[in-house]
């Protein structure tokens, strides 16, 4: 049965932030970060026909965290307007929460701009 840490952080508002992490890393390697995108939910990840074989697999040999933006899945919602920025510091929230220094970010669809602008910020 696949397992995942569940853990909460928050943002500036106040905000809480669901994230999760899974898998086991390979020595050296960074955990890879999925930047939240629309509708996401990071207890029902783990039981979804799209995200749960690829959790399962890439779980073998890395760290996998993963979120949910604010006002979705088990993340708080608060008055933020959604924007880049707002999505940035979601990510840097769960990032900093981690404790990981170096990450690996995975941005799919509406995800990749949040990720790049956190490159941007943090090289």
């Amino acid at each position: 049965m696949l397992r995942a840490e569940l853990r909460f952080t928050q943002v500036a508002s106040g905000a809480r932030i669901a994230w999760a992490a899974s898998g086991h890393a390979t020595p050296g390697s960074p955990p890879l970060v999925r930047v939240a995108h629309w509708m996401t939910h990071v207890e029902h990840d783990l039981t979804s026909v799209i995200w749960k074989p690829w959790l399962e697999r890439l779980g073998r040999e890395l760290r996998i965290i993963r979120y949910d933006e604010r006002g979705c899945g088990l993340s708080s919602h608060d008055d933020v307007p959604i924007g880049i920025d707002a999505s940035v510091e979601e990510l840097e929230a769960v990032v900093d929460a981690a404790g990981h220094e170096r990450v690996a970010l995975l941005g799919t669809a509406g995800a990749a701009a949040t990720a790049i602008a956190y490159c941007v910020r943090h090289p």
